[in-house]
């Protein structure tokens, strides 16, 4: 890490951690007086002010500014990436140059001054798993038919109709259709209207009066939606789930002996 380098400092600073074999994990991370010109699909340009700039090891560029969560400029992995020193305005800046041929642009992020220069080695393989997701509580209830009610059955997931596909699909102790729709927030009106079309979907399958239920699962029902449900004769169920999310990288004791 260097601090208030100059132009040429950070240059080779750069070219040291960021070419050849040595930069297969590396991250670069430059906080500075930056500008940035785009040309490409469009062509923008971004005045001075401070920002951090942030070059892996994939060819991506992120430029962030002090606030929000997203880049202000960025470029996609599989960039070419080059580093340089230029003259401006009687001054030196140090610029980042990154470009692509398909499709044909290139960004230039030129520094007047260089607050810290630093590089990282990351290492990180793994892959973001979200869960809690619905198709977690799918699992959980098909494991489980219980949780909702007593005596029911699941013998469909996915089950396509008309209106699109059923969450769950099966059959009470009584052996009357039960469709199941989940939602893993809290449900709005439309979730209802799914809901009572995958019923009205099933009955017109069959001739004749035939009786469909119809439950909405979801972690909260406010009052709304449950009369909305009760006007369409459907039903509710407030089902939690608590999803413990396991580290399968963590020493075991195993290991210690």
């Amino acid at each position: 890490m260097l601090l208030s380098p100059t132009p040429a400092e950070v240059n080779e600073f750069a070219d040291a951690y960021m070419r050849g074999m040595r930069s297969k994990d590396n991250v670069l991370v430059v906080v500075g007086c930056c500008c940035v010109e785009y040309v490409g699909r469009a062509r923008s340009m971004l005045g001075w002010g401070g920002r951090v700039v942030i070059v892996k090891s994939d060819g991506s560029v992120l430029v962030h500014q002090k606030v929000g969560g997203a880049p202000v400029n960025w470029q996609p992995p599989d960039t070419l990436v080059r580093y340089r020193t230029e003259a401006g305005n009687g001054i030196s800046l140090f610029v980042i140059y990154s470009y692509r041929l398909k499709p044909p642009e290139k960004m230039y992020v030129r520094f007047k001054t260089v607050d810290m220069v630093s590089a990282h080695r990351l290492r990180d393989d793994r892959t973001l798993r979200i869960m809690g997701a619905e198709s977690d509580i799918v699992d959980r209830i098909m494991g489980d038919p219980g949780v909702i009610e007593e005596g029911l059955r699941i013998t469909d997931r996915e089950k396509q109709t008309r209106s699109g596909a059923i969450d769950l699909f099966g059959v009470d102790r009584d052996h009357i259709p039960v469709i199941i729709e989940i939602k893993r927030s809290q449900p709005t009106p439309s979730a209802v209207l799914q809901l009572k079309a995958y019923v009205l979907d099933h009955q017109h399958r069959h001739t004749g009066a035939v009786r469909v239920r119809g439950i909405l699962c979801a972690p909260s029902m406010p009052v709304m939606i449950r009369t909305l449900l009760t006007e369409n004769k459907l039903e509710w169920r407030v089902f939690k789930c608590e999803f413990e999310q396991v580290d399968d990288a963590q020493s075991t004791l195993e290991e210690f002996t």
